[in-house]
């Protein structure tokens, strides 16, 4: 199955304009944004031995399912407009959570572990302001 070309441009066409608007920097997108149509296993933990994007969308809605979660981002590091078919490339998840970046790593199922987990430090255009008692935490991938 190939991944579908006009929600990938969409997607491409949303960092740009978040670009151009940002000082270059590419946004982070809501998991539907980033999975809808993506079929392209290279776009996300490419360096996992995970089978399918169904798995890794899996693994993130259920973390985003969660109490102690507001919200759950994926940030878009490339766009990859100039390698169809390719998707947008993503090596940050980002968790607007009340828990701490441990508590947070031991969510990922074991074949999904980032390399590292820890306070997103930066501004992200599209991260929500965190509610009261939440901060905005970081999984990264290698």
């Amino acid at each position: 199955m190939a991944s579908d070309k006009n929600k990938r441009q969409a997607l491409i066409a949303h960092c740009n304009e978040a670009a151009r608007e940002h000082g270059g920097k590419f946004p982070a997108v809501t998991i539907e944004q980033f999975f809808d149509g993506n079929d392209d296993r290279g776009s996300i933990m490419c360096n996992l031995d995970v089978e399918s994007m169904k798995e890794i969308r899996a693994q993130v809605e259920a973390i985003r399912a969660r109490r102690d979660v507001q919200s759950v981002l994926v940030r878009i590091s490339e766009t990859m407009e100039d390698d169809p078919p390719s998707w947008p490339f993503a090596d940050q998840v980002i968790v607007v959570t009340t828990l701490g970046a441990n508590e947070l790593r031991s969510l990922f199922d074991e074949s999904m572990a980032p390399d590292e987990v820890g306070v997103l430090e930066e501004t992200v255009v599209g991260v929500p302001v965190p509610k009261a008692g939440a901060s905005v935490l970081v999984a990264w991938w290698d």
